[in-house]
């Protein structure tokens, strides 16, 4: 079976071991439990073979072999034993560094780069592992030719990953260095291999029966080292199905206690406006508890967005946290809703509905001209001042005229005795007159903004070019240190200002940022010579001025948000909470700690500025799809524990494909007008009142979204030492 005479015991292990390695594969995939009996087989080859011999490490630049940069670690005296049995038993010398980040390198060409730099080659081999990127990557020196890149990546995956994402860090390296060994086999010293004079026909026979019984040892204990992992691995499996059917629940619950609280709040103006304040004392009350129970979901969800790195279980519980407060929220609103529900009695109450709908109307349409004059004017300015209100009085108008027609119709109705439709017909003129009002108002507001602005617009230059000049007179007559990059800064910012704010089609609101954020610029530079009463004065003015820009950011997202609600996807709203979150601290904050009430404001303008990104990109994917954004928002972002394939080399890098979100303003009056997609003369399609078809003219058309994604290299890169380097996430 084996050949001539000439083939020892030494050929046989390595036959057995190719033997066993061609028939783990069934089907051209090859078994879990096959994998690892060939890597037992191949230890006892190694063993067995004559001759073996590794190189010693070289010096390194490293000088411990455990580095810790991020303090996850907590016994390394574990760890540096199970790296000295490795080098004894395997002669590998394998390094550890962690470290909180690999910044703008792949995983693989920072282990690459660290491998080079101290010199690495020869019996080395070097861990890496980035916390906050949740990446990992094992680089072995050429000379550990033993080692494949498959058993890499597999040492990666069923040893290292499993362990990091449970949070069990030391462990993790533990396991990982005990593979490295199983894969490395081990050499024998050169006395101790019998010599072919020496061999003779018992003794080869007596080490071949010893081998077979090792053999039959490791394979017994390979299968039961198999089952535990499968074992362990089905509960693995277990905890992330339960994460992510949580993950689906509660993310469709947010979205849905969020619109119902944004319905109840116009349902609380109706019944305001129907039945007195003394009756909604307590509705209000109850929106108020809602809205507090909200926001600690909305709070849970963003520390999922924030891409931290949680495990299962931190994750399940943020998903728990989410749905027990999205459904106290709804708790809170039920009792109040159904009162309030009573008290409206919509057949009996439809008369009164309809007679006071005209005169709201009419009400609504003397601010239709106004706001349609101001968009006008808007258009004399940059497209980023006006761009996001195209469509609103458009929009507005036809929600306006739908209102007249269906309380026409309603009242209709109530004379020939049909309450249940004239009711119908209230509700829907209700809901489209309240759409109305709120695409008027953003016209409004954004009017407003720019009147604001333009009238602060001189003293915020005037004001940032006096900070600017005497930040350059104080950085020339060195009275402060190290703020020539801050005075040039806000030099630069105030010259962008005045750019902004003058030309043929000018942005005033852009323009004030602009000069505030010069004058913050300078002021940072003259902190350090300003005396302590003037500096506290300056940090209030610009805190006042932050916060209003703040406050217009906010109020900006919140309009289009409330125009366009049935089009936007969690991310925006999510946003939006935490902004007002941040709004409401800094205002407690203003007169205790003025620094940290500065950086909560300038949170809350980031988060609204964001909000009022993602939710154009949200409608702009809806207006040219038709899709509702609940259809692609059931699951969690997070796919940490997705399947992935391997990295390799410098390739690295992921892509996470965005959610798909968007959604059209018709959907809140289906009840009333039919299911079309939404309006026409714009880009919402036409709305005709229960009928949609294609139009053209006005409308949204936003920029489309961009792509987004996660993406693994493939091959490996050779560095200068002489290794290769093999990465994944976990």
């Amino acid at each position: 079976m084996f050949g001539n005479s000439a083939t020892g015991p030494d050929v046989k292990i390595c036959t057995m071991a190719v033997g066993f390695q061609v028939n783990s594969r069934v089907g051209g995939v090859r078994s879990h439990a096959a994998s690892h009996l060939r890597w037992l087989v191949l230890l006892v080859a190694m063993i067995a073979a004559p001759g073996s011999s590794v190189l010693f490490a070289q010096d390194a630049r490293l000088t411990d072999r455990v580095t810790d940069e991020t303090g996850v670690l907590e016994n390394t005296g574990d760890i540096e034993d199970a790296l000295n049995d490795l080098e004894d038993d395997h002669s590998v010398q394998l390094w550890v560094y962690f470290v909180d980040t690999t910044g703008s390198l792949s995983v693989t060409d920072f282990a690459d780069s660290v491998a080079e730099r101290n010199s690495f080659g020869g019996n080395d081999a070097l861990l890496v592992v980035a916390i906050n990127d949740r990446s990992d990557s094992l680089w072995v020196s050429d000379s550990l030719d033993d080692v494949t890149n498959d058993e890499i990546d597999e040492l990666l995956t069923e040893e290292l990953e499993p362990r990091l994402g449970d949070g069990d860090f030391d462990g993790a390296v533990i396991a990982l260095a005990k593979g490295l060994g199983n894969a490395a086999g081990g050499s024998l010293p050169s006395g101790d291999q019998p010599s072919s004079g020496e061999s003779s026909g018992g003794g080869g026979a007596g080490t071949t029966i010893l081998l077979v019984i090792l053999v039959a040892g490791l394979v017994i204990g390979g299968i039961w080292l198999f089952r535990k992992r499968s074992k362990t691995k089905k509960v693995a499996t277990g905890r992330k199905v339960e994460a992510d059917e949580l993950s689906k629940q509660a993310n469709g619950l947010l979205l849905a206690v969020d619109d119902e609280l944004r319905d109840a709040e116009q349902e609380l103006g109706f019944a305001d406006a129907q039945f007195g304040e003394s009756e909604v004392v307590s509705f209000k009350q109850a929106l108020e508890r809602a809205r507090l129970q909200l926001k600690e979901a909305f709070a849970s969800r963003q520390l999922l967005d924030d891409d931290r790195p949680d495990t299962v279980e931190q994750r399940t519980a943020l998903f728990r946290n989410i749905i027990e407060h999205a459904e106290a929220a709804r708790a809170i609103l039920v009792p109040e809703r159904e009162r309030i529900e009573k008290l409206r009695d919509v057949e009996r109450a439809a008369p009164e509905i309809l007679a006071a709908m005209p005169a709201r109307i009419a009400e609504a349409e003397g601010r239709l001209a106004p706001a349609e004059a101001g968009y006008t004017n808007l258009q004399a300015y940059a497209d980023s001042v006006w761009k996001s209100l195209e469509g609103n009085t458009i929009e507005a108008s036809k929600r306006l005229a739908f209102a007249r027609e269906t309380a026409t119709a309603g009242e209709a109705l109530i004379q020939s005795g049909q309450r249940a439709e004239a009711g119908a017909h209230a509700r829907a003129g209700q809901a489209a007159l309240a759409e109305a009002t709120a695409l008027i108002e953003a016209v409004e507001h954004q009017v407003e903004a720019v009147r604001q602005s333009e009238a602060s617009l001189a003293g915020e230059i005037a004001a940032a070019h006096a900070d600017v000049v005497a930040a350059r007179t104080a950085v020339e007559e060195q009275r402060v240190q190290g703020g020539g990059e801050g005075a040039a800064r806000a030099a630069a910012l105030l010259e962008s200002a005045r750019k902004a704010g003058q030309g043929p089609r000018p942005d005033p609101i852009s323009a004030v940022k602009l000069a505030q954020e010069a004058n913050s610029a300078a002021d940072a530079v003259l902190a350090q010579v300003r005396e302590s009463a003037e500096q506290h004065s300056r940090q209030t003015a610009a805190f006042q001025s932050t916060a209003k820009r703040a406050h217009s950011a906010y109020v900006r997202a919140s309009d289009y948000v409330n125009g366009r609600r049935n089009g936007i996807g969690r991310e925006a709203r999510t946003r939006l909470a935490e902004a007002e979150r941040h709004l409401k601290t800094a205002s407690e904050l203003e007169l205790v700690d003025l620094g940290r009430a500065m950086s909560e404001v300038e949170d809350a303008e980031r988060l609204a500025n964001e909000s009022f990104r993602l939710a154009q990109q949200d409608f702009d994917g809806y207006n040219r799809s038709g899709s509702n954004p609940r259809r692609y928002d059931d699951d969690d972002d997070d796919d940490d524990d997705k399947p992935r394939r391997r990295s390799s080399g410098s390739g690295g890098g992921s892509i996470d494909m965005g959610d798909i979100l968007g959604g059209v303003l018709g959907g809140i009056l289906s009840s009333g007008m039919g299911a079309g997609p939404g309006f026409g003369g714009t880009g919402w399609g036409n709305y005709t009142g229960g009928k949609s078809s294609g139009g053209s003219g006005g409308g949204f058309k936003l920029p489309s979204p961009g792509g987004g994604g996660r993406s693994r290299g493939g091959g490996f890169k050779l560095p200068s030492g002489g290794g290769r380097s093999r990465g994944g996430r976990w």
